[in-house]
């Protein structure tokens, strides 16, 4: 077995760290957390092994530290020293180290040592879904699309919805929103990383960031928050597609939609259906976003009697198959294969 014991008076960092480390080692390591110097009593165990993640500070001196240690520095850039790592760095890097630490001294055995490969300079791609017209079933297709290709891809699912639905599938212990990862991105940047951990949902297939919740706390995010906050995911978090359900009641939503590589607008065939995306596109003409044009499909969905009910992916089903077809069709798939 192994035991992971965190040492930082910071408990709002520790914590955090606490939880995502906890997600990612499950149940293969036991981890505790002391914020006090005083309460820490180091006991090891013969059939225990023993990692700590130590904060280098003044409240912390005196304090008998072990052998096996992973020092958490207030760093940004790397270490000479593969002990010492910065404490913003990524769950990813920093579980990787721990690993490291275990295995170099022939415990491989003690743990199931999953692959954590390094982040891809490539950039994620972004695909957006946005329509004017109303119930087109526009958040079914972007979140089925999104596990279509989390089959071949990693995928995180952003919702902009000022009433999403995805609450009704979200763990009802993630208490912390897309509200919470805003004011990380605009405060302490440099926490992001691990801040997003605490925050994102690890569903079966994809990953989605709870959305907000009320529709005043959304029209109080500006623009450049938004993009922002795209761009922080983007450089710092490790996915190769992101899903963004976008809605008119953003501010920056052509913005967002500019930084997208596939827009996708669903349509009804129904005369108030045409008229509104009339509208919509002779305001995108007058604005001068032919690029969003461009790079938009437009599509119908048709009668499909069998679409799954909730939000449980279901790969076999008649509408995955559509969807699979779908973007085979338009090439999406084939530019999600471009390195």
């Amino acid at each position: 077995m192994v035991a992971i014991t965190i040492l930082c008076s910071d408990k709002e960092y520790a914590n955090a760290l606490m939880e995502s480390l906890s997600e990612e080692f499950r149940t293969e390591a036991r981890i505790s957390v002391y914020t006090d110097p005083i309460k820490y009593n180091p006991q090891e165990v013969d059939d225990v092994y023993y990692v700590t993640a130590y904060e280098e500070s003044d409240d912390w001196k005196g304090v008998i530290i072990p052998e096996r240690t992973l020092f958490l520095a207030e760093i940004e850039q790397k270490s000479s020293n593969e002990n010492v790592i910065s404490k913003y760095s990524s769950v990813d890097l920093i579980k990787t180290r721990l690993i490291e630490m275990i295995t170099s001294t022939g415990k491989a055995g003690v743990i199931r040592q999953e692959s954590v490969e390094a982040k891809s300079s490539k950039a994620p791609k972004l695909i957006g879904f946005f329509s004017p017209v109303r119930r087109c079933s526009q958040t079914t297709l972007s979140l089925t699309m999104g596990n279509v290709i989390s089959e071949t891809n990693k995928v995180l699912f952003i919702s902009f919805e000022s009433f999403s639905p995805l609450w009704s599938h979200i763990e009802s212990s993630k208490k912390k929103t897309m509200e919470d990862l805003l004011l990380i991105t605009k405060e302490s940047p440099e926490k992001f990383n691990l801040f997003f951990e605490t925050v994102v949902y690890h569903g079966d297939f994809i990953d989605i960031l709870p959305p907000i919740k009320s529709l005043h706390q959304i029209l109080d995010v500006r623009a450049k928050d938004w993009v922002d906050l795209i761009n922080q995911i983007k450089i710092k978090c490790d996915y190769d597609v992101i899903i963004l359900d976008l809605s008119e009641s953003i501010h920056g939503l052509v913005d967002l939609m500019g930084m997208c590589e596939r827009i996708y607008t669903l349509t009804q065939e129904d005369y108030c259906a045409k008229a509104k995306l009339n509208e919509y596109e002779t305001l995108l003409r007058n604005c001068e976003h032919d690029d969003i044009m461009f790079k938009t499909v437009k599509h119908r969905l048709p009668y499909i009697e069998e679409i799954p009910d909730g939000f449980r992916y279901q790969p076999f089903s008649v509408f995955a198959k559509y969807v699979r077809e779908m973007i085979m069709g338009d090439g999406l798939y084939a530019r999600l294969c471009v390195d």
